[in-house]
């Protein structure tokens, strides 16, 4: 029972043994049987090397028409495209460029502080620097006024108003008319106007 399991498993469908029916009886014929699936194999042989072959043939035929289809299409153009390493040497060079353009700006140079002896200095020469006796009283009115103004000597003034007193002194100096407390800018040029224009009726 074992060998026919074993043998009906290995040959399939195309093994199975046909029965005859001798004098009403059942019997097997174990040549004929094998004759015949003998025979079955073989001819299911031939028609998988067949399959074979014509699964062969086609792929022979799609890589023959895929090869045709490549040849035909055209070569990509290049133009109007630019070469890649001047591409690459433009970008390194905007790149470069970039952080020079993003430099700040350089920040102007601070203004040097004014002491009390470059107070003393300037008011000194200031005064001493007519012998006109009705220029020098001109010139001691003024120190006064400064006095009035600051509510202390020229030489006492505190530290953050001697850029004010002397902007005052340099306008004097130039001619022209001072006006205490006035909308100046006290770190720009001192022969500047007062409101757009200088007056000679404002100040001393």
């Amino acid at each position: 029972m074992g060998f026919w399991r074993g043998y009906q498993m290995l040959t399939g469908e195309t093994g199975l043994i046909r029965r005859h029916r001798v004098e009403g009886t059942d019997q097997m014929s174990l040549e004929q049987a094998l004759a015949e699936n003998t025979a079955a194999i073989t001819e299911q042989t031939a028609a998988i090397r067949e399959l074979i072959e014509i699964t062969k043939k086609s792929n022979d035929i799609r890589q023959a028409v895929v090869a045709q289809v490549t040849e035909s299409l055209p070569a990509p153009s290049t133009r109007g495209r630019r070469p890649k390493a001047a591409e690459s040497a433009e970008s390194g060079a905007e790149t470069a460029a970039a952080p020079e353009a993003e430099k700040p700006a350089a920040a102007a140079p601070a203004k040097a502080e004014i002491s009390v002896d470059d107070v003393a200095s300037a008011f000194k020469n200031y005064l001493g620097d007519t012998d006109d006796v009705a220029e020098r009283e001109k010139r001691k009115a003024f120190i006064v006024s400064c006095g009035e103004h600051f509510g202390a000597r020229p030489t006492e003034v505190p530290a953050e108003k001697r850029g004010e007193l002397m902007f005052y002194l340099e306008r004097q100096k130039a001619g022209l008319p001072v006006v205490f407390g006035g909308a100046y800018d006290f770190d720009g040029d001192p022969k500047q106007s007062l409101g757009g224009a200088a007056s000679d009726d404002d100040g001393i």
